[in-house]
């Protein structure tokens, strides 16, 4: 999934979280890097295009992701968003209306 040169580093890890991935420690490693590239971002340490690109995801996809994890990028509150769909249909069905 990464796109970039990767380093390699040994951290500790809880031995819960290491029981938890026994079977697959491939998805380990994978969730532990998307989750270093999303904390890098949270912490204003990276660019939303930046950490796209380290995922090989491009700028969609790490929207995507973000918003699969829970974490809203464009600060909208939940009516915000909603007035902006419901104005973005009515301007839709001007243009193109729906029989």
């Amino acid at each position: 999934m990464m796109n970039e040169a990767l380093s390699e580093i040994t951290i500790h890890i809880p031995n819960v979280i290491v029981n938890r991935y026994k079977q697959d420690m491939n998805a380990l490693k994978d969730n532990l890097q998307i989750w270093a590239v999303i904390g890098s971002y949270l912490n204003g340490e990276l660019s939303l295009s930046t950490c796209a690109e380290a995922l090989g995801l491009g700028y969609r996809g790490f929207l995507d992701l973000l918003w699969s994890k829970g974490i809203q990028v464009d600060g909208l509150a939940t009516h915000e968003l909603d007035q902006q769909v419901d104005s973005l249909r009515t301007i839709l069905n001007k243009h193109h209306p729906i029989s």
